[in-house]
């Protein structure tokens, strides 16, 4: 009999103590397998959102694809536009300064035209004297003279009609110099203000062609961006899918947790822990 005692309890305090660390280790398999699943599901959470926010990155980044393309594009039309005005700028201009040297050379032809005008007034003006002249000799010669006279008084009066012309040729000439002098000057202005706007339009047309060139990297640098977040966004879902999974590991280790835990309190509840 106490043989028998002495046998049990050598036997059933090991098996307590063992089965009390057994329930402590179980408790504390139980809370760390928790704390894993908990963990499990925030790092899913987290992953989820990381998902949704990579595709809103990605859509605003191929929104930004379509502006960007858009700009290059407008900025090309411009560019396009603005070689064109540039050359229609410069034939214009050249258009003008030929017109300006027509202009300048019909003033001089005119005013040459004015002194060739006032030589024939002066010698108009010498007929009509040489021809007065004339009659009063004839006057003088009497009947002699009558023919010559009749012919003189044609001749002055041709001259003085030489003299008119001569004059309102001058007038004329004249008008026609003030206009061209007022034209060559208008011509002076406009062609100082075509080669303002020219410097302005290479300007624009450089400004144009930089903000092209801008653009055209920033595209690249747009689309070697997108290409990046895409490989980020497949590495985030794999990430993802492997972070369900060890979630889903975690849950059933909490469940065999709580299925040793009570397997153990059972035992202890038959050793009398």
């Amino acid at each position: 009999m106490v043989l028998g005692f002495y046998f049990s309890r050598a036997i059933t305090v090991p098996l307590v103590r063992v089965t009390g660390e057994l329930k402590e280790t179980a408790g504390q398999f139980l809370e760390a397998a928790s704390q894993i699943e908990i963990a499990g599901k925030v790092l899913s959470q987290s992953s989820r959102e990381q998902l949704e926010g990579l595709d809103k990155v990605r859509g605003m980044l191929e929104e930004l694809k379509e502006v960007n393309a858009q700009y290059v594009e407008g900025i090309r039309e411009l560019k396009e536009t603005a070689d064109a005005t540039g050359v229609s700028g410069m034939d214009a201009f050249n258009q003008m300064r030929q017109a300006r040297k027509i202009m300048k050379d019909i003033k001089t032809s005119s005013e040459n035209t004015a002194k060739y005008v006032r030589n024939i007034e002066d010698i108009a003006f010498q007929t009509r004297l040489l021809a007065l002249n004339a009659s009063v000799e004839a006057a003088r010669s009497r009947g002699v003279g009558s023919g010559f006279a009749v012919v003189s008084a044609d001749i002055r009066n041709l001259g003085r009609k030489s003299s008119q012309a001569a004059k309102n040729s001058l007038d004329q000439i004249k008008h026609t110099i003030e206009a061209v002098g007022g034209g060559a000057d208008s011509m002076q202005v406009a062609l100082k203000k075509f080669s303002d706007y020219g410097v302005v339009s290479f300007q624009i047309a450089d400004f144009t062609k930089e903000a092209s060139n801008v653009a055209v990297h920033l595209k690249e640098a747009v689309g070697e961006i997108a290409s990046s977040m895409g490989r980020v966004g497949q590495i985030t879902e794999k990430v993802a899918a492997e972070v369900k999974e060890s979630a889903s590991v975690a849950s059933q280790t909490r469940e065999r947790a709580l299925l040793v835990k009570a397997q153990v309190e059972r035992l202890a509840e038959l050793v009398g822990v």
